[in-house]
């Protein structure tokens, strides 16, 4: 009888102890989310590579079950173990185009007070991915169609990929009467030529191309989003209107574009960020640095600017909407600089510097006060060995030449002219980035995907929640 009392004890102190935690990836476009999710599930799934997370080390995670489903219509399943065969195998998983994402049931130990009710509880691991496009329209929450236009053409106004756009615009007057059919077929040519724009700013390494969902589909929705067939996405920036603040009058081309854009934001923007930002505990932020420096200062100049325009939208004091939903959760963010691997493990330090650089500002203000805060060079899956190869020059970044296909060889390393100048010119002309397939490696039981500083990341955002 007393056996009986006690395991009930136990059971509801399990309950009462078991917790969940919801892990926000924030990431743009081929910063590796879904690469991220796979090595995290893996590895905690087969710890013999987690040496940093002194839960996994010291035993006190007993066990880590199979990934389940997250109980929410809108969210597919996170097909982790397919995502795993497709890596191991030798090839990146698909783009991303719908939410998915996955629970990860972690059994640990409990003591303290805890612990004498309930020796062991369960730790929820919710994580959700999404395309990165989807992450650009964070920036237009709060923002109005006369603020994002002036932003949006001050940015292509510097661009060749722009110049059919901007002719276009030049011979428009957003003031003028909006009559059918006349009007639609402006609007729709106006609409179909950025997001043409839009699409080929991205191809050049342009992060800041927003609405990000045009990039995707040419305006079009996808089985993810909210469906409503009478609802066309036919807005484009315009200059400023006549009226106080920028606007148009009504009935105008730029008066409709304002609606549109304001409906665009209703209906597909700010239900999911409600949605799957709203619960967020514990946040990294994975950011292709690499990629970024390998296409120029420019480059990297403007990712500095898109992910100060997406963490300002995390801050309280600067976005109501997201501060009404969320509230202050979030109180420890990861930055990583991703893709470590491609690059020589002495100079690691050098991409953490950089990766500082791009996001002191937005860890200084603010809306991250009282939030713990680390950054760091990581690779969720390792394609190449930084460990190899020599450093004729200390300034030199060096890149792994591919030999023979995708075969996993040695790798050559080919110096390259990137010479810390200044504090804020970080480049010169010479930078080469090239893109690895998986290694076909074989893998033992407990032996999950090869990483760089992956446990470091999993000990920041969860060693507390996985501790005794």
């Amino acid at each position: 009888m007393k056996e009986k009392v006690k395991a009930r004890i136990e059971k509801v102190g399990e309950k009462f102890a078991d917790e969940t935690v919801r892990l926000g990836i924030t990431g743009l476009s081929r910063a590796g989310k879904t690469v991220f999710i796979t090595s995290l599930v893996d590895n905690l799934l087969r710890r013999k590579n987690m040496v940093a997370l002194n839960s996994a080390l010291e035993g006190n995670i007993l066990d880590v079950a199979d990934p389940e489903e997250i109980q929410n219509s809108e969210i597919h399943p996170f097909q982790s173990e397919v995502h795993r065969k497709t890596l191991i195998s030798g090839e990146w998983p698909g783009h991303t185009s719908v939410v998915s994402g996955l629970c990860v049931p972690i059994r640990v130990k409990s003591e303290g007070f805890i612990g004498k009710v309930a020796p062991e509880r369960t730790v929820y691991l919710e994580m959700v991915d999404y395309p990165g496009e989807w992450l650009l329209d964070l920036a237009l929450i709060g923002k109005s169609y006369s603020d994002w236009s002036r932003t949006a053409l001050s940015h292509a106004g510097n661009r060749k990929e722009a110049i059919e756009y901007l002719k276009l615009v030049v011979a428009t007057d957003g003031a003028a009467e909006f009559q059918a059919p006349e009007s639609e077929d402006k609007a729709t040519e106006l609409a179909d030529a950025w997001k043409k724009y839009l699409r080929s700013a991205k191809e050049k390494g342009y992060s800041d191309c927003t609405p990000g969902r045009f990039i995707l589909s040419g305006g079009k929705t996808d089985d993810t989003s909210p469906r409503d067939d009478t609802f066309p996405l036919t807005f484009a920036p315009l200059p400023q209107g006549p009226l106080p603040q920028g606007n148009y009058p009504k009935g105008t081309l730029g008066e409709k574009f304002a609606r549109q854009y304001e409906e665009y934001k209703k209906k597909f923007v700010e239900p999911f960020f409600k949605d799957h930002f709203k619960k967020i505990d514990r946040q990294i932020v994975l950011v292709d640095v690499l990629g970024a420096i390998a296409k120029g200062p420019w480059a990297l100049k403007d990712l500095r600017r898109t992910m100060h325009g997406i963490l300002d939208a995390f801050q309280p004091t600067k976005n109501p909407f997201l501060a009404a939903i969320m509230g202050p959760s979030i109180d420890r963010i990861f930055f990583a600089a991703t893709k470590a691997d491609l690059l020589h493990h002495k100079q690691h330090g050098e991409l953490i510097a950089i990766m500082e650089s791009l996001v002191k500002d937005a860890k200084q203000r603010a809306g991250f006060s009282g939030t713990k805060a680390e950054s760091t060079a990581m690779a969720a899956l390792c394609t190449a060995n930084g460990e190899r190869g020599k450093l004729p020059d200390p300034h030199a970044i060096l890149y792994p030449v591919l030999q023979e296909g995708r075969k996993w060889l040695d790798m050559d390393f080919l110096s390259t002219n990137f010479v810390l100048q200044e504090r804020h010119k970080w480049l010169s002309k010479g930078f080469l980035s090239m893109n690895f397939a998986p290694a076909c490696l074989p893998l033992k039981a407990d032996e999950g995907l090869p990483h760089i500083r992956l446990d470091e990341a999993a000990e920041f955002l969860l060693g507390d929640k996985l501790s005794p």
